[in-house]
């Protein structure tokens, strides 16, 4: 590392791991990617406008890579208390070392203050049978063995490490299903 240019890694975990109001953590959001490292259900039921989920116990380092547009740009964090050092370190081993803090409090601080939440509609295979029909948007996000292996019927296979690529095909008035296979990949393409 040429620390004439790069931070070192105790200067990206000490910026990362700063816990920040929800008001800080606002004003900073304007600038910055959230990811919400939470539960998908956690944040299907409840998250920040424009948050980025990418669960921290799933393939979280490697989808974080794969799906943010700019690796440079600065992060900020919505994480479970207590696993703050573990993402910003884990992000920062896939390139992504420019976490600014954390949002101190989780979702509780950031309603409490009175911001805004968004939630994602999900729903079980049942629930998703009862409701289909040939003019449904599937999107299928798995990767090509699993499409290979069986696919629904009138989906459209859209890969999720290739979500960018396709991403001007959707329109923001249309509902989608998107369909994975546990729904952790699912709930990391709602946002695009």
């Amino acid at each position: 590392m040429n620390k004439g240019i790069n931070k070192t890694f105790n200067e990206i975990i000490k910026s990362g791991i700063k816990p920040l109001s929800a008001n800080e953590f606002k004003i900073l959001s304007k600038r910055a990617t959230v990811i919400d490292c939470r539960k998908p259900q956690e944040f299907a039921l409840s998250h920040i406008q424009n948050s980025l989920f990418i669960g921290i116990d799933g393939g979280f380092a490697p989808w974080a890579a794969s799906v943010m547009k700019k690796l440079d740009g600065e992060v900020l964090l919505l994480v479970e208390e207590g696993r703050e050092h573990e993402a910003v370190t884990r992000l920062a081993r896939v390139g992504i070392d420019n976490t600014i803090g954390f949002l101190n409090g989780g979702i509780t601080a950031w309603e409490n203050a009175g911001y805004k939440t968004e939630m994602v509609h999900s729903i079980d295979a049942m629930q998703f049978e009862s409701e289909i029909n040939k003019e449904s948007n599937i999107i299928d996000v798995r990767n090509n063995g699993e499409y290979a292996n069986g696919h629904l019927m009138n989906s459209v296979f859209r890969p999720l490490d290739q979500i960018h690529q396709n991403i001007s095909e959707y329109q923001s008035e249309t509902n989608y299903y998107i369909h994975c296979q546990g729904g952790y990949r699912s709930m990391i393409a709602v946002l695009f």
